[in-house]
Parts: C-alpha cells; structure tokens; sequence
C-alpha cells in the first residue's frame, strides 16, 4: 500500500487496479487460513479459488465503484470457465467494496453523494446518429491495432532490458534507483512549466479522464460556464490547437504507460490505457464535430457529441489491450452514461477481434513470462474464438510470457492428437513416482520431509499393493512426525545439550532435488555446526551416544491418522486423453491429479507435465 501510494504520487503513468486486486487477493487468502484453521483441515483447497475470484471483483468494483463490471472483468481475466455458484459470492463481495469506497468519499466530504465516479450528463434523448456507427466501429478497429501495439511495445521493452546483461545487473542491484531515474524523466518530460505544456502534462489520469469526458465540444472554443473555458484553454495549449495537443498526449502517454507498468513497482494497468482510448476518441469526436457542425444528418437535436466518442474510445482500446469486453460494462457504471451502450459493445468487440489476431493480452504475457500456474481454455471449442485466438491471446497473456509463469498452452492446433494421447504416456510415473505408505518408518518419513518440498503426498496402504488411499499434506506429515515419542527423547538431549541458553543460529545449504513432476527446485537443508573446542566435541559425542539410544527405535513405524488423510483428492485413469485432462484441470482450477488403474497408484499428473505434453504435440506438427 505504501508503496503503491508513492508511485502514483511520483508522477507515473499508471493505476491502481492491479495493486488493489492484490492486495484483496492477499486478505481473501489470510481469510482462507483462518477459516481452515476454524472450520477443518480440507475446506481450504475447496473455498481457496473462490475467495480469489471474489477478492478480484472486490479489487476492481473498490478501484472504480463499478461492481457488476468488476465481477465481470474478474471473470474474463481470472477464469477460463467460471462456476455459477461463485456468481453470488463476487457480486456481494464487490458491491460491499463499491458501497464502502463512495461512502467514504462522501464522509470525507470529497462528494456530495453517491455517483458515478465520472459523472457526465450527457444527452439521452438522441444521443448518436446512427450513421456515426460506422465511425465507432472504425474507433474499435484502430483500437484494436493499437491495443495490440501497446502489448508489443510493452514486451519489446522488457525483453530488451533482460537481454542487456549490464542493464538487467543494474536494475537487479538498484531496484528503487531505476524506478526513481525513470520518474524523473518522465516527470521532466511532463513538466507543465517545460514539454508538458504542449501534452497537458499537468493532468493525472483521473483529471484526464474527466476532462475528455466533459459535455461541450472544444472546437467551438467557447463555453457559458467558465471551469469549461479553463478546460478547453488547457487543452489548446501554446499553440491554440486541441488536435495537435490531443495527439501529443496520445502519442506522449502511450510509451511512457508501457514504459512504466514495466518498473519494479506497484501499478495498474487499466487506468492508463483508459485514459489513452478516451483521449483518442476525443480526438475523433472533436474531428468530427468540426466536419460535421450540424450533425451527421443535419437533423435537429443531433449533434455530434465528442465525450460520447471519448467513451467508446475508452471502453474500446482498455478492451483492446486487457481482451476483455466487460470493459463497455465498467464505463457505463464509471460514467452513469447509458445513451452509448450500443456503440460501446459494437467497438468493444471489433478491437477484441482485431486484437487478438495480433497480440496476447498483457495479462497472459505476464503469466507466461513469470511461469505461474495458469490453465487457458480448450480454444477449438469455441469456434467464434478459435480463429482470433490462433494469433494470439491479450496484455494479461503478455505479462505471463514476460514473467515466464506456468502456463498451458492452448490446444488450438493439436486438438485432435489430444484426444489421442492419453494420462499414461505424460504422466509422472515408476521410477519417478513419490509416494508414502499409511503405515511408515520414522526414518523414511522423516527423509521425504527433508528431501521433498511437496505441500502435498499421495498415500498408499502397503508397499507391494499399492492401493490408494488419498492424500495428506505437508503440515499433516509434519505434526505425526514431532507428535511421535522418538524425538521426545532427542528433544531432551537437544535442551539439555543448550543448558538452557539459546542455541547457535544453523547453518543452510542449497540442494538441488526433483519435484513431483520432474522438475529441479531447491530445498533447505538444515546442517549442524562443526566445532574444533574439545570441550564441545566432548558434548557432541555424548550428546550423539544418547541420541543413537534413541534412533535404535527410530526405525519402528508410524501409523498416519486417518483424520489427517484427505480421501477424495482429485483422480483420474491411464486412459483419460489429453483434451479431457486439460478441461478437467480448467474447469476445476486444479493444480495436480493422481492417475489409478483398478485403485492401485500408477502415476500424477501437474500443470507442467500437461504443458510439456501439449507443446510436444505441437513440436511434432512443427
């Protein structure tokens, strides 16, 4: 939070809808451990997605008081298919958030009353003519192109930071002098008294946005009410020209938004893009009040109205970018305008369309990027998507590329080899295979500890049958291990060993092992100090010979609770294909599964391992 409220007061380009879902996101998840802690040791893993999904609703109805939006976008963005149930829960949650955040500005005497956070008012009766429909679909189809654009510019900046070894040891080494060099300049370049004069550097996004929003057509260069002659005075600039000053703000704000969303800060990226399609659309409108004085048609009552253009814009280039349509949703509740919804959903799907033919969303990018668990949905079954998806996802998809996430790859091109290619041939299996029995040894159980960083083990009754049983977590593991009486005795030796001062702080070292799925991670290893006084190697031994008293038993076997094993993991057979591992995996927002052949444990199945087998099928086709 601090941070976040220092890099939007430095001047910056950027939001605070990311940082708001994260910090939700954050509460939602603390909230999921009391609960578990409260109300069973199993209801963690089945309410854990839906309090995210709710707290990213929350996240975006608290920045813009939007909530049927939020939960809207929070859908689109978050969830390749989205449960029904959750419906209820990130609509109450969302407006809760909503209510409280224009219910403090209005006890803080920052509003009158609960509105719209972009009030406007403009006109119903007639608000557009439709022959100006041809106009908002051409707004949404250059949106789209530069949505797309902005993605691009957005990953080519990273990629060429992290391909320049000196700059990225820098940054690395300086993480607040890179972010403060770069808000200097930036600042510099917007600095009103300096270039900003020429750009409307002065403004924030939120002024912005009002302002391109309001109801008066700047190109008669007039107003009765005198705060819209200060608005269109400042937007004229220098030069006396809203177009050139309009095009410099868009020109001006578009790299440095991409430039910043890119620093090791807390940032948002819908606001900025927001503000760049609103500010386009304006430029369209006042071109086109300036064509046509009269209106379209020169019917009465049918003027063109800029901020209507200015909206589409908006609405149009945030979905370009974030591939989202419930944008059109969360301007209408930003503006309290509903005069353009059609033109809004018209342009919105045009520079989705357009878009995604082109780039990822920034979103993905980044999951991609940062290699984090991240499923995207079986595109050939939805042939309206499929085509526009064969390019691209959107700017979510290219913060996920960028990051270098987990993510599975669609199965837009080797759909029909994955209805071939079944669990056993990409599963984790014999030799490979980790598992614990019910009944184990207090050595054995201890290594996995110690060996292994799983959260979770599968569980089996005997060695030789195999027979599964379900699974148990590492928490689980942990607590029959300290609660067995062999390491009562050494925890005696320990304390009589430290006479009651404090012990010496461990020694850890960094050992490569081999995860569930194959993949090489790190483990902490705790390691005892050697010392050379004889009078603590005296100790030492004395302490090793009673501890060795007790390890005599420490091969006796330890029966795991029943209480601490979960039955009903997710399971699946040998036989199931790729294409149904890949929907059940979407649909249940499961991160592993365990593969058994006439209830006996053969193998396990994570996110990497479908990933691999996808992009095997797809290097095959290549």
């Amino acid at each position: 939070m601090v941070g976040l409220v220092a890099s939007i007061g430095s001047g910056l380009s950027i939001g605070k809808e990311g940082p708001f879902v994260h910090i939700a996101s954050i509460t939602a998840r603390l909230l999921c451990k009391y609960v578990r802690s409260t109300k069973g040791k199993f209801l963690k893993k089945d309410t854990n997605m839906e309090l995210l999904a709710a707290a990213c609703a929350v996240g975006v109805a608290s920045t813009f008081a939007a909530p049927i939006g939020g939960v809207l976008f929070s859908i689109e963005v978050t969830a390749t298919y989205f449960a029904v149930s959750n419906y209820w829960r990130g609509f109450y949650s969302a407006v809760c958030g909503a209510l409280v955040f224009r219910l403090l500005g209005v006890w803080f005497r920052n509003e009158e009353t609960i509105t719209a956070l972009f009030k406007t008012d403009l006109r119903t009766n007639i608000p557009f003519d439709p022959l100006e429909l041809v106009v908002f679909a051409g707004i949404g189809v250059t949106s789209g192109l530069a949505g797309a654009l902005f993605v691009f510019l957005h990953r080519t900046i990273i990629e060429f930071i992290r391909s320049q070894r000196s700059v990225t040891k820098f940054i690395t080494s300086q993480r607040f002098l890179f972010p403060t060099l770069v808000a200097v300049f930036i600042c510099s370049l917007t600095y009103p008294k300096g270039l900003g004069k020429y750009m409307s550097g002065i403004l924030t996004n939120r002024e912005a946005v009002n302002q391109l929003f309001s109801n008066i057509s700047w190109t008669k260069g007039q107003s009765d009410v005198p705060e819209q002659d200060d608005i269109i005075s400042g937007w004229k600039g220098p030069n006396d020209n809203i177009y050139l000053t309009l095009s410099l703000f868009i020109l001006m704000r578009f790299w440095m938004s991409a430039l910043s969303i890119t620093l090791p800060v807390p940032a948002g990226v819908f606001m900025p893009v927001f503000t760049l399609g609103a500010a386009y659309g304006r430029l369209i409108g006042e071109s086109m009040a300036a064509w046509f004085p009269n209106g379209v048609s020169n019917v009465d009552n049918a003027l063109v109205v800029p901020a209507g253009y200015a909206i589409v814009g908006a609405a149009s280039f945030a979905g370009a970018v974030t591939h989202t349509v419930s944008t059109s949703v969360i301007v209408f509740e930003l503006t309290g305008h509903l005069g353009h919804i059609l033109p809004c959903v018209v342009s919105v799907l045009l520079a989705n369309a357009v878009a995604q033919k082109f780039e990822d969303s920034v979103y993905n990018m980044i999951i991609a990027t940062n290699k984090l668990p991240s499923l995207p949905y079986l595109i050939s079954v939805l042939v309206a998507n499929s085509i526009s998806h064969r390019f691209a996802p959107n700017i979510y998809d290219s913060f996920i590329y960028i990051k270098r996430l987990p993510y599975l790859p669609d199965l837009i091109e080797s759909d029909e080899k994955a209805k071939e290619t079944t669990a056993e041939e990409f599963m984790v299996k014999d030799p490979n295979l980790i598992y614990i029995t019910k009944r184990i040894s207090y050595n054995r159980l201890q290594d996995f500890l110690n060996r292994y960083g799983f959260l979770s083990f599968p569980v089996v009754d005997k060695e030789d049958s195999r027979i599964f049983v379900g699974s148990i977590g590492r928490s689980e593991l942990t607590n029959n291990l300290h609660n067995n009486p062999i390491i009562s005795g050494e925890r005696e030796v320990e304390e009589e060993d430290n006479g009651g001062q404090e012990e010496e702080e461990e020694k850890v070292i960094i050992a490569d092992y081999e995860t569930i799925t194959g993949i090489n991670e790190t483990e902490m290893v705790d390691t005892a100090c050697l010392v050379d006084d004889n009078i603590k190697t005296t100790k030492k031994k004395y302490k090793k010979k009673k501890k060795n008293k007790h390890r005599k038993d420490s091969s006796d076997f330890i029966e795991i609770n029943d209480e601490d094993i979960d039955p009903s993991p997710f399971q699946l057979v040998q036989k199931t294909t790729l294409a149904k591992v890949h929907w059940f995996f979407s649909i249940l927002s499961i991160k592993y599964a365990y593969i058994t052949s006439s209830g006996k444990l053969v193998g396990v199945i994570a996110l990497k391992d479908i990933c691999k087998a996808i992009n095997g099928i797809k290097d095959e086709k290549n």
